[in-house]
């Protein structure tokens, strides 16, 4: 099989950077693999050094050439992935989705580009006359976005000829918007050899951290739906019967600042620390320095957090949030606490109990481990991607003896005869035309397109 692979690989900033770095090497001892990027050349020597890699404007000659059977595009919430989206529309393949909410990608594409039909099309799309008054009176700042009742996922899962996803929850957010075959396909973890004593202790001196604190670790970008502030408040009940206690928050804080007043108002001074942006080596340091890690989500996107796997791949114990991805997580392997009004007081009991035993904190980071050794490797992942992959390929050739090529282009036809103009109303169409003097006068501004 030979596959053209779409997605953003380091120096890119973003954790599917990672993921795909870990899993191509396991993938291309299974297929032929091109990789496409979005003009920049990418920094892993290893990477560099074992693949064709081109820019995402040379696939048409590239395909021409070597008939690649299938388009894989890796495919998440942010600007990372503007050209990624583009080609899937363009030319349909099987779409990884690590985000099942993809309506923050579309409102920063908008703003992006000072272009709100940008953002407007996909509402148009997902929700008719509806959707595009509801984007308006976003872009005009009449109302937030509505994220997760319009996720904005329609459009590429209708547009593709399978969608491969890391867990339940989203299989099922993809099916109740698109007819679409979905695998389930566990999200991989390469993991490192068992952290011992000595490294522990090592990390904590390198990075000053005093040896004898019980450290917990809130890792990757801190945004509200981390529930940080949650954490804040039952961490704060902990240090006042642990004084020795530290937070450490490792990742950017987004958006800026909006972790200070709380943490002046809990008077916790010196025992919270935010690192900002880490290199990745630095990342995995303070992984070692930790005994317990937060990381709650709650609304989900239905992500499945890379970086929580990491911290279970290293036996660190895990607090999750019970619900979406998470959920789905073995009890055994992780400490999981609710949505609900008791989360505060559960997450303040699970932080106490694990702070005081360092042997339930063994037991639960062992199991941890164990279940990310066992599975989540990226030998299984790529295998169950091949199997899917190859199941869609010769579905399609057996249809009524159409191939692959002809069902990607009749996907690709269904898309742009949904076009806004033939879905939504000449008011609607009207107010778009409107929206572009806005915005060229300046009443729409970039505060409004984010």
């Amino acid at each position: 099989m030979r596959i053209a692979y779409f997605s953003p690989l380091n120096p890119r900033n973003t954790g599917i950077s990672d993921y795909s770095e870990e899993l191509l090497p396991a993938l291309a001892g299974l297929a032929a693999i091109d990789l496409f990027v979005d003009g920049y050349t990418p920094s892993n020597p290893a990477i560099r050094e074992r693949f064709a890699i081109y820019d995402v404007a040379e696939f048409p000659e590239r395909d021409a050439e070597r008939r690649y059977d299938v388009n894989l595009y890796q495919m998440g919430n942010s600007l990372h992935h503007a050209a990624i989206y583009r080609m899937a529309l363009r030319y349909p393949g099987i779409v990884v989705l690590h985000d099942v909410v993809l309506h923050h990608f579309f409102l920063e594409l908008a703003r992006r580009d000072r272009d709100p039909s940008v953002y407007l099309r996909e509402m148009a799309y997902a929700g008719g006359p509806r959707g595009i008054e509801l984007g308006i009176a976003v872009l005009r700042g009449e109302q937030p976005p509505p994220f997760f009742d319009y996720p904005l996922i329609d459009r590429i899962a209708r547009a593709s000829l399978g969608i491969i996803v890391h867990s339940e929850y989203a299989r099922q957010q993809v099916l109740a918007r698109a007819p679409v075959e979905v695998a389930v396909v566990p999200a991989p973890v390469a993991a490192p050899s068992a952290l011992t004593t000595a490294e522990r202790i090592r990390a904590r001196a390198e990075l000053g951290v005093p040896s004898d604190a019980i450290v917990i670790g809130a890792f990757g970008h801190a945004t509200p739906p981390k529930r940080l502030d949650v954490a804040l408040r039952a961490f704060s009940r902990l240090h006042a019967q642990m004084p020795l206690a530290r937070l450490i928050i490792v990742g950017q804080v987004n958006p800026p600042g909006w972790l200070d007043g709380l943490i002046a108002d809990l008077d916790l001074g010196d025992a919270v620390v935010l690192t900002g942006a880490v290199p990745f080596e630095k990342f995995q340091q303070y992984i070692a320095a930790t005994d317990v890690c937060v990381n709650l989500r709650y609304p989900t996107a239905g992500e499945t957090s890379a970086t929580l796997l990491r911290i279970m791949a290293a036996g660190i114990p895990a607090i999750v949030s019970d619900v979406g991805s998470f959920a789905e997580l073995p009890d055994a392997c992780c400490r999981k606490i609710p949505v609900d009004s008791t989360e505060e007081k559960e997450l303040y009991f699970a932080l106490r109990e694990l702070a005081a035993d360092e042997g339930m904190r063994s037991c639960l980071g062992g199991a941890g481990r164990a279940y990310a050794v066992e599975h989540r490797t990226p030998s299984s992942t790529a295998g169950a991607y091949i199997n899917f992959t190859g199941g869609i390929l010769a579905r399609a050739l057996g249809n009524q003896g159409t191939n692959y090529r002809t069902q990607a282009w009749d996907a690709r036809r269904f898309v742009e005869a949904a076009w806004p103009a033939r879905v939504v109303s000449r008011l609607a169409a009207t107010a778009v035309t409107e929206l572009f003097g806005e915005l060229s006068s300046g009443l729409i501004g970039e505060e409004s397109l984010r």
